[in-house]
């Protein structure tokens, strides 16, 4: 416990995770903004639709904070401090895992709640009459989500310990989600058959929200399936960083 209070409290005082949270709200609430004010009353606007920029814009920001995490620490030798003080390595990983997931689930839940509600009001009763609070599918948005964020941080904080290096840790998180899989869809038939196993389509098409990686892609299995397989490959990463950081010399 005394580990994970001590990564809450790197977290909660760093001005960088208050101003990238800040902006990924204000991202996904501009977004919705434009989103509402264009809804037309012959296409209801759905939560997924709703959820679009906190999903698709905020989340990507929000992994870079999570790797910032680790890489920062790299940067500035801190973790070696922090070796110190707590050896067992795979507590503190894991610890950080965990505050960032939290964090970000958090965040992005707020993001989208505040986007639905924002969509709402500017779409009008008609367009937005899927987005009322009382509606469950409004809630299972929020939900999957949130779940979506949690486990995209997790990644995030993976990549920052294979990789060391912020550069290279934000060049692939956001390069990955938002180019490459688009990318692999277009270009070439190989690219369309390896669709159904990419890991931010699958972890997109269990929130609901449309995007072109999982718009009109048949996948092998259900929602929940798909958000099994995005967990696996989080969970594989999480370990791959586990096992480099136990031999790594700091």
């Amino acid at each position: 416990m005394g580990v994970i209070a001590a990564e809450r409290i790197k977290v909660f005082t760093s001005r960088s995770a208050v101003w990238c949270s800040l902006l990924a709200l204000a991202l996904g609430l501009g977004l919705a903004g434009l989103q509402g004010g264009s809804a037309s009353v012959y296409a209801p606007v759905t939560p997924g639709d709703a959820a679009g920029g906190a999903t698709v814009v905020g989340v990507p920001l929000l992994m870079v904070l999570a790797a910032m995490t680790v890489t920062n620490e790299n940067r500035t030798a801190m973790v070696r401090t922090t070796f110190q003080a707590s050896p067992n390595r795979l507590s503190v990983i894991g610890a950080k895992a965990l505050v960032a997931g939290v964090w970000v689930a958090v965040v992005t839940a707020v993001a989208t709640l505040t986007s639905i509600v924002l969509v709402r009001a500017m779409a009008g009763p008609v367009a937005g009459a899927n987005l009322t609070l009382d509606s469950a599918g409004v809630w299972n948005t929020i939900g999957s989500v949130s779940v979506y964020a949690f486990l995209c941080a997790v990644l995030a904080v993976a990549v920052g310990v294979l990789l060391k290096h912020t550069a290279g840790a934000v060049a692939v998180l956001l390069l990955w989600p938002t180019v490459l899989e688009l990318m692999l869809g277009w270009l070439t038939d190989a690219g369309k058959a390896l669709q159904p196993f990419l890991p931010f389509a699958n972890g997109i098409r269990f929130t609901g929200v449309p995007w072109y990686t999982s718009d009109g892609v048949r996948f092998v299995w259900g929602t929940t399936g798909s958000l099994v397989y995005f967990a696996t490959v989080v969970v594989i990463t999480l370990a791959a960083a586990l096992a480099v950081v136990q031999r790594r010399d700091v």
